[in-house]
């Protein structure tokens, strides 16, 4: 606090200040009070007043003035606060509205990928949306390989059987064999009925992609005689698993519409596996092959 009973006696006037000469000259200010506005140790500013007579102020006009001067400092600090505030607020606003885009883009690509995994692969889906290309869709012709299996005596157990024991019996055929697509890497062109028709090297080429076809269909071969047996200690049922693998070129693309579509391969190859997969011996013969170019 500076508190002056005259000003034109003081020191500052004397010897010329100008803000001091001004003030009493022009203004006619005698008795002057300056209150600091201070936050901690930092000064703001300061409240000053002053009266055109000598007459010093009061100690309750003092302390009037520095309780103004604290709640001037407190004001001053609520709407630096409030800036703040706001600032944070635009931030946090769109910090969200990025979020929002970007939850947007991520539900677009995992929209993407469960279409992809419909009949991809799971890490090929996956693969194929990281690189935003799905060129590799297009109709295009490749070497691949074949496997196509499906049941003995299905038609059978279905003229015979209720919709809800097929419904069952299928849930846990296809639980048991589809993994095994995605684990070797293959295709899924197909699950239709007892029918299962998968590809290799498309749509992206694979290393060995025969070798491949071979072991998955050793292990669906294997995964569907324990489900064989299991059926016929529960249920009676006599059924029998073939298999038939061709390698040769097809041509492969997507078919379908723009709400469901799939992928697959149509050639003589895909023929050739299916009637291998006909000719082949329920659980007493491994899997058909052949080559076709």
């Amino acid at each position: 606090m500076v508190h002056t009973a005259d000003l034109k006696t003081g020191e500052r006037y004397q010897t010329g200040d100008p803000s001091t000469c001004a003030l009493v000259d022009l203004a006619g200010a005698r008795t002057l009070l300056a209150v600091a506005l201070r936050r901690g140790h930092t000064v703001c500013g300061m409240f000053t007043i002053f009266r055109q007579e000598v007459r010093p102020f009061t100690d309750r006009e003092i302390a009037l003035l520095q309780n103004f001067a604290a709640q001037a400092v407190i004001a001053m600090e609520d709407a630096r606060l409030l800036g703040e505030l706001r600032q944070r607020t635009e931030e946090v606003a769109e910090l969200n509205r990025s979020l929002e885009v970007r939850v947007a883009e991520q539900v677009e690509e995992l929209g993407r990928v469960g279409r992809l995994k419909r009949f991809l692969a799971p890490q090929l889906a996956e693969l194929i949306v990281s690189q935003g290309d799905e060129k590799v869709l297009e109709s295009h012709r490749r070497e691949i390989v074949v496997v196509f299996c499906d049941l003995r005596g299905y038609t059978a157990f279905t003229e015979t059987a209720e919709p809800e024991e097929v419904l069952d019996f299928l849930c846990e055929y296809h639980g048991a064999l589809g993994p095994l697509v995605s684990q070797f890497e293959g295709t899924l062109d197909q699950f239709s009925g007892d029918g299962i028709m998968v590809f290799f090297n498309d749509p992206l080429p694979i290393p060995d992609p025969a070798d491949r076809a071979v072991k998955m269909a050793a292990a669906m071969r294997e995964a569907a005689g324990e489900l064989i047996a299991s059926w016929r200690r529960r249920r009676g049922r006599v059924l029998g698993f073939g298999v038939g693998i061709a390698q040769g070129y097809a041509t492969l693309g997507q078919i379908g519409f723009a709400e469901r579509s799939g992928y697959t391969a149509i050639g003589t190859v895909c023929n050739l596996a299916a009637r291998l997969c006909a000719e082949a011996k329920a659980s007493t013969a491994p899997a058909g092959r052949a080559s076709t170019r």
